[in-house]
């Protein structure tokens, strides 16, 4: 089973794993590879979320058609120590927000982030 992120906009892939393994799920959000994001359409900014147990996380800004969309997903560089598992990955709520709806699909419903 695969994780796929898309937009609400127009139901773009924004991030995929290709098996449920790669994708890293902690605390109720994804965690996906740089390569399985579609990174162009995204901007890391300088806003920051301290987490008090995964560290300092970096925010991603989603560019739409529609403009742009603030904190969508978000990094941890270097995080604390028992989060070293999501260091450079980059994360999104496993749950809809107000730009994106996570699902999980089988292998036949993949397609190139």
């Amino acid at each position: 089973m695969a994780i796929q992120i898309r937009t609400k906009a127009d139901n773009a892939i924004l991030a995929q794993s290709t098996d449920a393994d790669k994708a890293v799920l902690v605390e109720n959000c994804w965690y996906f590879s740089p390569e399985q994001v579609d990174i162009e359409r995204f901007t890391k900014t300088d806003r920051i979320y301290n987490c008090p147990y995964k560290g300092i996380a970096y925010w991603y800004d989603l560019h739409t058609d529609e403009g742009t969309v603030q904190n969508v997903a978000w990094v941890y560089d270097e995080p604390k120590d028992g989060y070293d598992h999501i260091a450079g990955r980059i994360g999104f709520y496993n749950r809809e927000t107000s730009a994106t709806t996570a699902q999980s699909v089988t292998s036949d419903e993949t397609t190139t982030a």
